[in-house]
């Protein structure tokens, strides 16, 4: 899903059925690249965990010990990591939601002719608020 840079609300087609502003490729592009690493971090930490099983099969079948200490100390690490990329995935998540609510927030605030920042009542051709002095153009709003 995007957010229309215009009105702030969420889309799902080329244009926004509400405004008809045209869809920010680039932020539907962030987006897919966002998803498409967070899947193929994925797929790598399951391909290590298939290839450290295969690895203590063939050892079984062989005689030796599953895994001597220095090994299990390797899967510990491969654990903790995967879960440290799984948290830091979450938190960047986390963080793209937090931003683009804040961002929809801001164009609303200027659409509705207030500024983002601190709420004081602007004109349309303002390019800053003149109580606070913050941004107050919807293209200042519109990159993710």
């Amino acid at each position: 899903m995007s957010f229309c840079k215009n009105c702030g609300k969420e889309i799902d087609s080329p244009f926004c059925p509400y405004c008809g502003t045209k869809v920010d490729e680039e932020v539907k592009q962030v987006e897919n690249n966002f998803q498409n690493n967070l899947i193929n971090n994925m797929f790598n930490m399951i391909n290590q965990f298939n290839e450290l099983a295969k690895a203590g099969e063939k050892m079984q079948e062989e005689g030796r010990q599953f895994m001597t200490d220095d090994e299990m100390d390797i899967v510990k690490n491969l654990y903790q990591n995967s879960a440290n990329i799984m948290k830091q995935n979450e938190e960047s998540d986390k963080q793209i939601k937090e931003y683009k609510l804040k961002l929809r927030e801001a164009r609303r605030a200027i659409a509705s002719g207030h500024c983002p920042e601190c709420g004081a009542k602007i004109n349309k051709n303002d390019d800053f608020c003149p109580n606070c002095g913050a941004d107050c153009l919807m293209e200042a709003y519109s990159d993710l």
